[in-house]
Parts: structure tokens; C-alpha cells; sequence
């Protein structure tokens, strides 16, 4: 997870731990247009227990401040983000007086709220984190800083945002890595006689890194050692393609295997358990110019360039464009699960009410390799 002007991912976490329904639904903190309650939170069957977490990017700080959460909305919050000293592989604050003032501001509103310290970030350095687990001294460094860092400050918990180990070495030692992160973490609680520090993840979205050298998670060390990790299903397609338009969080693609479906296949062929993998939907879009403004144009229309900025448009920004232009147009894809607009030769593609919606009614039988809709369709055979 990157930096996005203003603030644009509050990525928050649905964790649904039953009949292995994993989902996780993007959430601004601050919920600008929260009065027109565009969430229908109260989807889940009865028996589901929904575990809701934001991430709240603290460079941000000046124009969302802390203060202004409402943290009612959540039951976890993570600062993001403290920063690994690569000089000595210890975790340090990106402010002291922010950190130390987090868990206290979101809680006034909140008691029942936990916080987790986030580390790293996607403008950390992926070899920072490789060079510290490469080594029991530097590890053993990393976690009782962050430990430390963690309890002096009151947070409830640790999250790590490695993007992205780098090749199999890399994963075989981030295995190591959750192992002794939990051991610690353990005997830590054990001589405070305070509740275990909870330990979560940010991950690829696939449990097979795609690009050349990547490896394979360490999916036994996950299960045993971390709380929960957050699969990043979007970012598919961006600026970085900048002659076609695209849907950067697929559910499915039938031209590619790039999409939350093929992705969570290759979790669950890589032994991740189901009630430990949690889905990432994104509150911001991808934009592009249209080479032809005057055509209706879908995913895959031709661009002549990323949209304006960095083309990555906020949720809020999204409906002000849309609600802003009489001759705007919305449309729900069904192939891919998404939406996407048109505002003259401006294209977004994004994640609105009914995709999120749907999205959300589906459920993995990670037994057969389907998917399934609520109502127990079979939507899709998922190959590995």
C-alpha cells in the first residue's frame, strides 16, 4: 500500500471468519459521505463474525487528522506507517508525538476499538526487509523494536506490509520470521500478563509472487503464527499500462489470470486456511484518457494516456465527477465484478455499490476449488 494523494486508501478489512467466507471491504476512516450510507454492513448471515479494519495512512495527518476517525465504524485500526531502520533492522516511529497519541485519540470514541502498528508500506524498501530476515540478530532486532515500539505506545497489535519478498529465499525467511514473531510475542505477553499482541499481514494478492524470481508464501507459518493477512486484490491494472483501459479489481478476467479469483486459487493450492485469508477491496479507482471520447467504451478501450494526477481518483472524488456531469455514465460490469465511468474522454474503473455488494456475497469452497455466489451457484472453476 503506497502513498495516494489525499489519503486515498482507508483499506478496511471485513474479515467474515465463517462457512469460509473471507472478505475485505475498502472503508475511508474519515467517511466523508457517510450520511448517504452507501454500505449495506448488515449483509452477513447471522453466524458470521465480521471483523472490521482501516488502515489510516498517517501522512495524511494535516488534512485527516487522527481526531476526526469515527472510529465506531471499526472494530481495528492501523497506523501506517512506522519504518524499519535498515542501519540496525530496528522499527522506528515516522513521528513519536503521532504514534504516541494514536490509540488514545481513536479510543476515546470507541473503548472496545484495537490498534495495530503497520510497518513498512509500499514506499518502504523490499530489500530493507529482505537484508533483516535474512539473519536470526537482525530478526530478533525487528521484533522486540517492534514489540517494544508496540506496547509503549498502547497499540493491540503488529502489521506487516512487506511489498514484496523478493524470491523463494525471501519467503522460506518470512516464514522464520511470523514463527519467532510469535514466539515472542507470546513469551512477551506472557511476562507483561498482558493479552498477546495480535500479528497480521499485508500480502500479494496471489499466493505466488508473478513477477520473475518471485516465490511461493510460506503458507504453514502463516497459519500458525499470524492472526489474519490481507490479500491486496486491486492494483491489477494502472497507469503503468497506460494504452488501455482496465479493471484493477477483477474478480474475475476470462483474457487473464490476473484477478482476485486466479489469486485466491493459488492461496488456497498453497495451503492458506480460510478463515486466515482475507480479501482487499480498494475505495479508489484507475483512470485513463480515451483515445475516442465519443465511443461507449468498456474495459480494454483504447487510452491515450493515464488520467489526470496520479489516475488514482478517490471514491468521494469518483461520485463528485460522476454527480458533476449530466451526460456521465456508470456501468456495472458483470464479467469482472467492477464498475467503471465515463466523464467525456476521462474512464474510471472502480469499485462502486453493487460491485462491492457482490463481491461480497461470495464464498470459496476451497474444498473443490469454486467459487459459489450466496446462493450457492457455482460461478467459476478456479484453475491454479
Amino acid at each position: 500500500m503506497e502513498k495516494r494523494s489525499l489519503a486515498s486508501i482507508f483499506l478496511a478489512f471485513l474479515v467474515v471468519a465463517s462457512d469460509h467466507y473471507a472478505a475485505v471491504s475498502a472503508f475511508p476512516a474519515q467517511d466523508p459521505w457517510r450520511k448517504n450510507d452507501p454500505w449495506n454492513w448488515h449483509y452477513f448471515p447471522r453466524n458470521t463474525k465480521v471483523v472490521r479494519v482501516a488502515y489510516w495512512p498517517a501522512y495524511s495527518a494535516d488534512q485527516y487528522p487522527a481526531s476526526s476517525i469515527d472510529s465506531t465504524l471499526f472494530t481495528h485500526l492501523n497506523y501506517a506507517f512506522a519504518n524499519l531502520n535498515a542501519s540496525d533492522n530496528t522499527v522506528v516511529p515516522d513521528d513519536a508525538a503521532r504514534i504516541a497519541a494514536f490509540s488514545r485519540t481513536v479510543k476515546s470514541r470507541n473503548p472496545s476499538l484495537k490498534t495495530l502498528l503497520s510497518i513498512g508500506g509500499g514506499g518502504a524498501d523490499p530489500k530493507a526487509f529482505s537484508a533483516m530476515a535474512s539473519k536470526a540478530s537482525s530478526r530478533a532486532a525487528f521484533i522486540w523494536s517492534s514489540i517494544a515500539l508496540a506496547r509503549s505506545n498502547a497499540f493491540d497489535g503488529l502489521d506487516l506490509d512487506w511489498e514484496f519478498p523478493q524470491n523463494q529465499t525471501d519467503m522460506d525467511n518470512l516464514g522464520t520470521l511470523f514463527a519467532e514473531w510469535r514466539f515472542a510475542a507470546a513469551a512477551e505477553a506472557g511476562h507483561s500478563g498482558r493479552p498477546r499482541l495480535l500479528l497480521t499481514a499485508a500480502v500479494y494478492y496471489s499466493g505466488t509472487i508473478r513477477f520473475v524470481g518471485g516465490g511461493t508464501y510460506p503458507t504453514k507459518s502463516i497459519n500458525a503464527n499470524l492472526d489474519w493477512v490481507g490479500l491486496m486484490a486491486f492494483d491489477y491494472h494502472g497507469s503503468w499500462e497506460p494504452t488501455v483501459t482496465g479493471a484493477h479489481t477483477a474478480l474475475y478476467d476470462p483474457k487473464s489470470d490476473v484477478n482476485t479469483a486466479a489469486g485466491v486459487a493459488r492461496w488456497m493450492a498453497a495451503g492458506l486456511r480460510p478463515d486466515k485469508g482475507v480479501l482487499g477491496l480498494a475505495m479508489y479507482g484507475h483512470s485513463w484518457i480515451l483515445s475516442d471520447p465519443s465511443a461507449k467504451a468498456g474495459i480494454g478501450a483504447p487510452a491515450k494516456s493515464p488520467g489526470p494526477g496520479d489516475a488514482t481518483p478517490v471514491f468521494a472524488g469518483i461520485v463528485a465527477t460522476v454527480s458533476g456531469d449530466d451526460k456521465a455514465t456508470v456501468v456495472y460490469d458483470n464479467v469482472t465484478v467492477t464498475a467503471y465511468a465515463q466523464v467525456g474522454s476521462l474512464w474510471i474503473g472502480f469499485d462502486n455499490e453493487e460491485s462491492i455488494r457482490n463481491k461480497l456475497r461470495q464464498r470459496w469452497d476451497t474444498s473443490h476449488g469454486d467459487i459459489q455466489d450466496e446462493r450457492g451457484e457455482k460461478r467459476e472453476r478456479f484453475c491454479s
